[in-house]
């Protein structure tokens, strides 16, 4: 899904972080118009996207020669973030069955599922990382999903800025995943009459972006940014949707702290997450996983509204 997080506010009024989506039409890009032929929801795929990794450069000065940059790593509570995945998934079927659709969950489906092959895990992380630049953004994402669930490569696949970021091979990988997707969504939507859904919600715990002062500068403060989308289809249509920026839902999510040359944790972080070096620029956040969690809910569940209110018409 496409992603900005520079461009998500660094501070939020009190009252603003009640309102995750204050203005959808703005908030949402979407792409393509569904022919609903019932109201039948099936889903296969709900995956949830943690940030291990973010960093933005910016330039400027003569010739654009000044340098810029912040980056943060964090760490993932992967039994906290399936758990997320999976009450998302769970308040998505809830929500649609309370707007008066048929709803088939993952657990309902049993075997009756789109034969999606899951994205391969890395070897020393154990789940799938996405890589996804935008612009002067670059973030690398882990990837978990609800037991039992697949996991996708769908952040560089749904959005263009995810596009911009792939290049040579990766363009060719990142074409042909969309296309066996596609294939298989279309295919299974042939097959059982409704909309066949995936949904990508994606949190990074730091809003990276420029200062706003005259002066060149980046900052990176310790917030809950909500990114991600949704790929719906029918056997005729399909559509895409996803959020434009990063939306800040919550700020003091946790504590920035100088990266450690010396500390294992850094550097096992520092490995998965492909950084090269360290500098008084780096950061490690340590969330607070009791507020970061019941953050990331209020907000994936806002965006379940919107998800129902879009299919709906």
């Amino acid at each position: 899904m496409g992603v900005s997080l520079a461009l998500a506010s660094l501070m939020l009024s009190a009252a603003a972080q009640d309102v995750v989506f204050s203005d959808p039409d703005k908030q949402l890009a979407v792409n393509g118009q569904l022919k609903i032929p019932q109201k039948a929801i099936y889903l296969p795929v709900t995956q949830v996207k943690w940030m291990l990794h973010g960093k933005f450069t910016s330039r400027g000065g003569v010739f654009r020669g000044a340098i810029s940059s912040k980056e943060v790593v964090s760490d993932v509570d992967q039994v906290r973030v399936r758990k997320i995945a999976q009450a998302l998934h769970d308040d998505l079927a809830t929500q649609f069955k309370a707007a008066g659709w048929t709803v088939n969950t993952r657990q309902e489906l049993g075997t009756n599922v789109p034969n999606y092959t899951s994205a391969a895990p890395n070897k020393d992380a154990g789940y799938p990382i996405d890589n996804v630049t935008s612009g002067a953004l670059k973030v690398s994402y882990a990837v978990l999903a609800p037991e039992g669930m697949p996991t996708l490569m769908l952040s560089s696949m749904t959005g263009t800025a995810g596009m911009g970021g792939l290049q040579g091979f990766g363009a060719i990988a990142g074409m042909a995943g969309l296309a066996s997707i596609n294939n298989e969504s279309f295919r299974y939507a042939r097959a059982n009459p409704g909309v066949t859904l995936l949904v990508d919600y994606g949190f990074a715990t730091a809003a990276l972006g420029e200062t706003e002062s005259r002066m060149l500068g980046t900052e990176a403060a310790p917030a809950l940014v909500l990114t991600g989308g949704y790929m719906a289809f029918t056997g005729d249509s399909q559509s895409r949707v996803n959020i434009k920026d990063g939306i800040e839902v919550a700020a003091g999510i946790g504590t920035p702290e100088q990266m450690d040359r010396t500390s294992t944790s850094t550097n096992v972080l520092r490995y998965l997450s492909g950084m090269s070096t360290i500098d008084k620029t780096s950061y490690v956040l340590i969330p607070d996983w009791d507020k970061v969690e019941a953050e990331a809910l209020r907000a994936g569940k806002a965006f379940n509204a919107q998800i129902v209110a879009k299919l709906n018409g």
